[in-house]
């Protein structure tokens, strides 16, 4: 009989193991003087094999295949001590197969499992790679372990996040073969000996025989970073919410993290953003860059399909979505970034939201890395402004036929008509446009898309006279509300123009001189030459009247 005992710390290692607790062991010449043999007998009574769950497991399909025995088993009284073990014989050229597969060199084809347990003992600094991890994952597939149906483990009838089976005691590969939906990554558990569920090393004391149900889940984040033009919108502090002129571009940013692929021949990874009608993404323009742990990634490794009315899909990895074949560019827990632009398009429409949403969407079951979940994040929201003009005469009475330009730090702005009297900003390249804005057939005017300051010029008066107002008007727009509020800001010279309802510009029309306001520049010109005018013919009448006494 060959004695071994536990290398210190194993245990504790190989419990950090997805799914994962597998007890290695290194010889040593006897056990030590307290500690008692514990008998044949109670090395076969069966023992407890547990798995725990974060969340409900019961309609997943556990089963528990031993690959070793124990033989000999030695215990303080309260805790294991050491002990020795046999490789299952059906199973020995399987595992034997997995280790040649996975490279690994000198162990006992009959009894390839005191080799497993006494070297590969990497899961104690790497518990998501490394030998032991790759030699699990490559044992799974192999024929003599898909073919062995194992013992079923059952749901606890108290307790809907465990399952468990009582076993005869050994090393187990713990494997879930659910077809569908979320499925846990193979694992190795060691199992107590005669109801002595501990193993005491000089390390510590370690726990045997539970399991956890170890799955990834990972999450994905969106933010607005930047507006094009400051001057035409802005970008809440939280990054949730924005407002900008229609036709102005807006940069986002996706955030995730590379999933835990561990376990799977194949895994798929990709992005969708979804968005509403008043956002339009084009490939062309979006200036798209991905980055890996703060790496550019190369282009041939994500790819931007499935564009389509209202959303698009990153893909990474393979031009399928397979990020195994290139896993080394996606190490786990990485974080991913993606920025681009869009733009708030034609169909925008101020005083509502156009939402975008981003989703992730990823392998979750081994046994089939097409059965993928999907996870929402965050949605952001853009808003948008107005302009409303009503043009009256001095009576506030409604006037047709005025014509209006929109200045941009003095350069007409593009709009496109939309109805009568009904007018959007201009997309960049748009054709069909025009600098001129007429009112209705009762005076009004609307502008949809505005933001930010611009000069209102009315061009043509219905008077056809030359007392034609203009003043700046700033459009202010709550980002997260939608609400619009527009002031004038200065440049209105006649006082021909304010702000009525709240948001509506008021442009008034004088007739004649008369009309006109006596506060407007126009009067206080004609006012101050009239008196410099009456001041001159003064003098000029006191100096011809001294001039006549003389």
């Amino acid at each position: 009989m060959n004695m071994t005992r536990t290398d210190h710390g194993v245990i504790a290692a190989a419990l950090a193991m997805a799914f994962t607790a597998i007890t290695a062991i290194t010889a040593v010449p006897a056990a030590l003087a307290e500690d008692t043999r514990i008998t044949d007998d109670d090395l076969l009574r069966a023992q407890p094999l547990t798995v725990t769950a974060a969340s409900d497991i019961t309609d997943r399909r556990l089963s528990a295949i031993r690959l070793a025995q124990y033989t000999y088993a030695t215990t303080d009284g309260d805790h294991l001590t050491g002990y020795d073990l046999r490789t299952t014989q059906p199973l020995a050229g399987a595992i034997g197969s997995a280790l040649d597969k996975t490279g690994m060199t000198g162990y006992d084809k009959d009894d390839p499992m005191q080799w497993v347990v006494s070297n590969l003992l990497d899961a104690r600094s790497s518990p998501w790679a490394g030998r032991l991890r790759d030699f699990i994952d490559t044992l799974r597939a192999e024929h003599a372990i898909q073919d062995m149906p194992g013992t079923a483990l059952r749901p606890d009838p108290a307790d809907a996040k465990r399952q468990s089976a009582q076993v005869t005691p050994g090393i187990y590969l713990v494997l879930d073969r659910t077809a569908s939906g979320r499925a846990s990554i193979a694992g190795m558990t060691g199992t107590g000996i005669d109801g002595k569920t501990t193993l005491k090393t000089d390390k510590g004391t370690y726990t045997l025989g539970d399991v956890e149900y170890k799955v990834h889940d990972i999450t994905v984040g969106k933010r607005i970073t930047a507006v094009e033009d400051e001057a035409r919108g802005d970008v809440n502090t939280d990054g949730l919410s924005a407002d900008t002129e229609q036709g102005r571009t807006l940069t986002m940013r996706l955030t995730t993290s590379v999933p835990n692929h561990t376990g799977y021949d194949k895994y798929y990874l990709a992005l969708t953003d979804t968005y509403s009608k008043g956002l339009t993404f084009d490939m062309r323009t979006a200036d798209m860059t991905v980055s890996v742990d703060g790496k550019p990634l190369d282009a041939q490794y994500w790819h931007v399909d499935d564009i389509r009315d209202g959303a698009f899909t990153i893909r990474f990895g393979t031009a399928d979505g397979d990020i195994i074949p290139d896993k080394d560019r996606f190490p786990i827990d990485a974080p991913i970034t993606v920025t681009y632009k869009t733009r708030l398009d034609q169909d925008a429409i101020a005083g509502a939201a156009d939402t975008n949403t981003v989703s992730v969407e990823y392998s979750h079951n081994p046994n089939t890395w097409t059965d993928h979940e999907t996870r929402q994040g965050d949605t952001v929201s853009v808003h948008t402004g107005a302009t409303a003009i009503s043009k009256t005469d001095m009576n506030s009475q409604p006037l047709a036929g005025a014509e209006f330009q929109l200045l941009d730090q003095g350069t007409p702005r593009a709009v496109v008509r939309t109805g009568d009297g009904a007018y959007r900003m201009a997309m960049p390249g748009e054709e069909n446009t025009t600098m001129t804005l007429l009112t209705d057939k009762d005076g009004h005017l609307s502008v949809n898309g505005t933001d930010g300051t611009y000069t209102l010029k009315e061009t043509k008066s219905p008077y056809s006279n030359p007392f034609l107002p203009q003043a700046d008007l700033t459009v202010a727009v709550d980002d997260k509300t939608g609400t619009i509020t527009v002031s004038e800001t200065g440049g209105d010279r006649d006082a021909m123009i304010g702000i009525t309802g709240g948001d509506t510009v008021q442009v008034m029309n004088a007739r004649n001189l008369m009309e006109m306001p006596k506060t407007g520049a126009t009067w206080l010109t004609i006012w101050t030459i009239g008196c410099v005018t009456a001041a001159v013919g003064g003098l000029l009448l006191i100096h011809r009247g001294r001039k006549a006494r003389d």
